[in-house]
Order: C-alpha cells, then sequence, then structure tokens
C-alpha cells in the first residue's frame, strides 16, 4: 500500500507499474457482485493482481458493502478466498488469490489505522509511506507541457517463475527494514521476501537490489520517505 498525501504520485506510480502486467485488473470502484462475477479468473490464474490507485472509494458507499469487501481483499493476499455469500461452506472449492496494491492518503490511513490494526488488515500489507520532495518540477513539467517519465517495468521470466532462495542473513536485513511494519509477523513479511528475491534475480546480485532495498527502506520506516522527480 502507497500512503500520502495528495499530490504525492500515487496513481502515476501504479499504473506505471502495472502498464506491461497483462494479468492485472485496475479498479477504479468494486462491490462484492463485481467480485465474484470474475472470482474464476483469480482462480484460473487468468489474473493475479488487483490495484486500486484510490483505494479509499471501496469505503464510499454502505459501510456493510465496504467491511464484506474488505474482508474479501485480506482472504485474497492471506489464506485466500474460497467460499461466496450464500454458498455451502461444505463444499469443496479451489481458492482465489491475490496481489492487491492500493493507493492511500493519508487521511484515510489515519481514520481506519485503529480498525484495521484490531481486525487483521493493517498486518497483511507492507506500507510505504511518501511524499514528494520537489514539487516544483511538477509546475516545470507543467510550464513546458511535458509528461514526468516514471518509466515502466517490462523485465520477466519466461516460465513466469522465480524462486524464492533469500538467505538468513539477508532475512535478517529485511526484517531490520520492516521493523516498524505491522506485518513483520506475517503475511507482509513472506511479500517482502518474494520481493528481495525478484530484485535479486532481476540484477543477479550486483548490488542493484541491495540499493533498491535501502532506497525503498525508509518508506518503510515510521516517518515514512520523500519521492525526488527525476531521480
Amino acid at each position: 500500500m502507497i500512503v500520502g498525501p495528495p499530490g504525492s504520485f500515487k496513481t502515476t506510480i501504479i499504473e506505471c507499474a502495472m502498464d506491461n502486467h497483462p494479468d492485472v485488473v485496475i479498479c477504479s470502484d468494486l462491490n462484492v457482485q463485481q467480485w465474484l462475477k470474475m472470482k474464476d479468473e483469480f482462480v484460473n490464474k487468468r489474473y493475479s493482481l488487483l490495484a486500486f490507485p484510490e483505494f479509499e472509494k471501496i469505503y464510499q458507499r454502505h459501510p456493510s458493502t465496504a467491511a464484506n469487501l474488505e474482508g474479501i481483499i485480506k482472504a485474497l493476499v492471506s489464506e485466500g478466498y474460497g467460499t461466496g455469500p450464500g454458498g455451502d461452506p461444505r463444499m469443496p472449492r479451489l481458492k482465489a488469490r491475490a496481489c492487491v496494491i492500493g493507493g492511500i492518503t493519508t487521511d484515510c490511513f489515519e481514520r481506519h489505522y485503529e480498525l484495521w490494526q484490531k481486525n487483521g488488515f493493517l498486518r497483511r500489507f507492507i506500507w510505504c509511506v511518501v511524499s514528494v520532495k520537489n514539487p516544483d518540477l511538477i509546475v516545470e513539467a507543467i510550464r513546458k507541457w511535458e509528461k514526468i517519465d516514471f518509466g515502466r517495468i517490462v523485465f520477466r521470466p519466461a516460465n513466469r517463475t522465480i524462486k524464492v532462495d533469500v538467505s538468513d542473513q539477508r532475512s535478517r536485513q529485511i526484517e531490520k527494514l520492516m521493523k516498524s511494519q505491522p506485518g513483520l509477523h506475517g503475511t507482509a513479511y513472506v511479500l517482502m521476501k518474494k520481493i528481495t528475491a525478484v530484485l535479486d534475480w532481476k540484477y543477479n546480485s550486483n548490488g542493484k537490489a541491495d540499493a533498491l532495498l535501502g532506497d525503498v527502506g525508509a518508506s518503510l520506516s515510521k516517518h515514512g520517505d520523500e519521492i525526488i522527480i527525476g531521480d
């Protein structure tokens, strides 16, 4: 989850990162009925990622609807989602799982933090807190009528599989980065190890993975970090 004030490029970051992935569903909004229509496509791996550029939108509806959807997302990123509303819990089912990415304003994060801590939602995600350090470049880009280039992610393994082989020393490094994260004792730690394995695979142990982990580490801390445009 990317947490930041309005104007922190949360939506842009998510859309740039998802641009070249055919197995992602980007949702401006979602309800339980819409989810049930596409659930089977997550079961059969047609889709494996849900992205919410404005995650707060799911709470701008009836509280019970938002709570149901929140419960589905909790299951998707952890134990898997199986039984739908009205389904017989005794029936054998294949479970749907997904990586979920969302952009959240600091105001939304603060309003839901205590409840998320109590119901287990908080510990299932990695929370990156960011802001923009040099917003003057936004004004400059508008003045020049030029887009800010955030790049894109296009490199992936041919067989779509990367072995998670993270050493004990490396794991301890991740734990140090995540010491302020609510999910150190569960799902978020597992996700961070997978992210580290992908970085190690992509950069083939040339030191770039360590540098990137160091860069992102500050956003995982209690005080968050700043995005420097153009860096």
